[in-house]
């Protein structure tokens, strides 16, 4: 795998190197709105054939996932090793009544309903590892009644909070909070207190919420408003500011690994830098947007993780002068990065993991009170590791066991005892 090794923090904020974007396959014949990773393949759902489809990377073609469902999927999630499907639809492929949420059976291969599902479209879904967060236009839907946010609840569905009012777009966990973004005035903006069970308004924005993910100790957000600034903003705890860069159009999509955070809409420029982001934006660390070697010619509205490259869908026909059917791939992996030259070699074995693996680093120099950081592919810290004792003055060795891993991709980050990232890479779990 393909690493880009950062000695300097001036080589870092000028010399960022930048992905080429090339087809997926032979791509989808209509908009993609959602991807994921589920069993070590991409899924994307969206409005084209079945709706919902996977990619065969023996035979380099995109498939019906399961028996497909007959209307638009908005949402994709993984969560307690299964797949879930929200959207607009009311049946599988078969004529099963599944309304506007499904989970995938693999024994099967079908889409199956839960409970009596929901009585309007579902446009989010959330997994913090613990619950299922359905967010939507579903009002009074079920018994108990849940309206524009719920969470699963076996085979039926709890209200998350009171009703929003509105369609919920967004759903996010920061700081051990759930916040959700939407159409609902005048916050479009709000985040859980757990004590009373209800939504607590962060004001600011102006307009809708379409997107949220934490990145580097904030909460970004992106939408259609342009107060405080224009499109995309971040917060820390109760005050919404501004970030390096504003956008001249609509964030859709924001998605982050450890050390980036992307972003894909129907912008096409900043116009607080002049740099040009043809509906796709890069950040790393705190330095400004840049387009990561993109030039799509339409909307981006779902970016996912896929081996350490990054897969985007939505509107679009072609990347500059590569023609593209609505989902792209990203030619290197640009998400995985080297920070240290105090790192000498590494081996992780075996990759992918079943039960437990093993992790030895050598250094050029003692390290003290080192610490490995396990993350999903979702950004969630997993667990904090200590190197075993038997680790010597220039070797390290982590052991990482595979229980509560669902099957992924995941981070490991190390870290010296102030917290500075030295190494990061991606690993597997089967």
């Amino acid at each position: 795998m393909k690493k880009i090794i950062l000695f300097l923090s001036l080589v870092l904020s000028t010399c960022i190197a930048e992905a080429q974007w090339g087809p997926l396959g032979s791509g989808l014949n209509g908009r993609v709105r959602a991807l994921t990773v589920f069993n070590g393949e991409i899924y994307a759902g969206g409005k084209f054939t079945n709706n919902v489809a996977k990619w065969n990377a023996g035979t380099n073609l995109w498939e019906t996932a399961g028996n497909g469902l007959n209307d638009s999927v908005n949402a994709l999630a993984v969560h307690a090793g299964k797949l879930y499907a929200g959207g607009g639809f009311s049946a599988n492929g078969t004529g099963t009544s599944v309304k506007n949420i499904s989970v995938l059976n693999t024994t099967t291969n079908t889409w199956d309903p839960i409970g009596s599902g929901l009585n309007n479209f579902v446009r989010t879904l959330f997994s913090d590892g613990i619950d299922l967060y359905i967010g939507g236009a579903f009002n009074n839907s079920g018994t108990p009644a849940v309206s524009r946010i719920a969470k699963l609840n076996g085979s039926t569905f709890a209200q998350v909070g009171s009703n929003p009012l509105n369609v919920v777009y967004s759903i996010a966990k920061f700081n051990g909070t759930i916040y959700i973004g939407g159409a609902f005035s005048p916050s479009y903006l709000k985040r859980l207190d757990i004590a009373s069970n209800t939504w607590q308004e962060l004001s600011g924005l102006n307009n809708t919420v379409n997107a949220l993910y934490p990145y580097g100790g904030y909460l970004y957000i992106g939408g259609e408003f342009t107060s405080p600034t224009q499109k995309i903003a971040r917060t820390s705890n109760t005050s919404i500011i501004s970030t390096i860069n504003n956008l001249n159009a609509s964030v859709h999509a924001l998605y982050a690994t450890p050390t980036k955070l992307f972003g894909g809409g129907a912008f096409t420029q900043s116009p607080s830098s002049t740099a040009t982001l043809p509906h796709f934006f890069s950040q790393n660390g705190n330095n400004p947007f840049f387009a990561e070697g993109s030039n799509f010619n339409g909307d981006i509205l779902a970016i996912a993780n896929f081996n350490g490259k990054i897969v985007v869908g939505g509107s679009f026909s072609a990347s500059g002068s590569t023609s593209l059917n609505n989902v792209s791939i990203s030619s290197q992996t640009i998400d995985v990065e080297e920070i240290s030259s105090l790192i000498s070699d590494k081996i992780f074995y075996p990759n992918p993991m079943r039960s437990n693996a093993n992790l030895r680093i050598e250094t050029n120099q003692s390290i003290s009170n080192p610490k490995l950081k396990i993350i999903d592919a979702g950004s969630r810290l997993i667990r904090t590791i200590s190197a075993d004792p038997i680790s010597g003055n220039n070797t390290l060795m982590f052991n990482i066991s595979g229980e509560g891993l669902a099957s992924g991709n995941y981070f490991y980050v190390l870290e010296d005892e102030n917290g500075n990232a030295l190494l990061s890479d991606i690993f597997m779990v089967e």
